[in-house]
């Protein structure tokens, strides 16, 4: 008995995924602020609460929030990732780009869009 209990525990222990092997939704609370390239003084904006879904196995982190009553959704691409961190890329054309960071350890992450219409960073903390 004692066998096959450590049986089906080892087999059970060694196909578990990690929290970030496959699909993981985070809610967050997220800061914002960008620059005026003329006067390059800062503009900050009030804080939102995005949702993030990382999937590891398609190589996607879904960026989703609601401000002023529209949802914006970006589909970032992973291009790295290990047991502490990821960064992820989302092109929509040479006029504009994002940058995803993300600290799985400590539930951390920024982006950063550059382009024709501005420049912006977010930063903010996941929760469980």
């Amino acid at each position: 008995m004692k066998k096959l209990l450590a049986l089906l525990f080892s087999f059970f222990l060694l196909s578990a995924p990690s929290a970030f092997a496959m699909n993981v939704s985070l809610s967050c609370e997220a800061g914002s602020i960008s620059g005026d390239i003329e006067t390059l003084k800062p503009k900050i904006y009030k804080n939102i609460f995005p949702s993030i879904t990382i999937n590891s196995s398609k190589k996607e982190v879904s960026y989703s929030y609601l401000k002023n009553g529209m949802r914006f959704v970006t589909n970032f691409k992973i291009m790295d990732e290990d047991d502490s961190n990821l960064i992820a890329t989302y092109f929509h054309d040479i006029s504009w780009s994002e940058l995803f960071y993300f600290n799985k350890k400590e539930k951390t992450f920024s982006i950063v869009y550059v382009g024709d219409y501005g420049n912006t960073t977010d930063f903010g903390q996941c929760f469980d």
